[in-house]
């Protein structure tokens, strides 16, 4: 834990308790006496700087992390306990999709120089887990490293509109 995450709550509470207790003065005043307006405009307008600096949220998934007032992009997760460690024909590869944005994703899959296109197609939303699937053909004839550009799709239709991530595999 940082120095920091210890004493920004406390500091926090402490610019809480100081604007509460000048709202009181002010409140007794009832609104005359200039210094008291002041000192809680200036503590008022401490608490919304620091708290704009404050303001981020957690990512699930890591990368990416990103403020509450960025929008997140969709980001692919490859989970290595559903998939094997070497894909083969007929195989399954079960892809997650965090922060999802588009309507449809596709994938394209070549070889490790990106030259030769073994299997391209639309990803498949599973009905029974949170995955897409990519059902892999019989009929690739290919040993070697193999790379898969992931891409979201506003779509039905591969338009490889905007890649989202990218994989190396092994395959068999």
């Amino acid at each position: 834990m940082k120095l920091n995450d210890f004493f920004s709550p406390i500091f926090f509470i402490a610019l809480g308790t100081a604007f509460l207790a000048v709202s009181v003065w002010v409140w007794i005043s009832k609104g005359k006496n200039a210094k008291a307006i002041k000192a809680k405009y200036k503590l008022g307008g401490m608490i919304l700087t620091l708290s704009f600096f404050a303001a981020s949220c957690e990512s699930v998934v890591q990368p990416p992390e990103v403020t509450c007032y960025m929008v997140a992009q969709s980001y692919v997760y490859i989970p290595t306990e559903n998939n094997k460690a070497i894909l083969s024909t007929g195989d399954t590869l079960f892809v997650a999709i965090a922060n999802p944005n588009f309507a449809y994703y596709s994938y394209s899959m070549t070889d490790s120089t990106k030259t030769n296109i073994l299997q391209e197609g639309m990803m498949i939303k599973s009905t029974d887990t949170n995955f897409h699937i990519i059902p892999i053909k019989n009929s690739i004839k290919y040993s070697g490293k193999i790379a898969i550009d992931f891409y979201g799709e506003t779509k039905n239709k591969i338009q490889k509109e905007q890649l989202i991530g990218s994989g190396f595999f092994n395959f068999k």
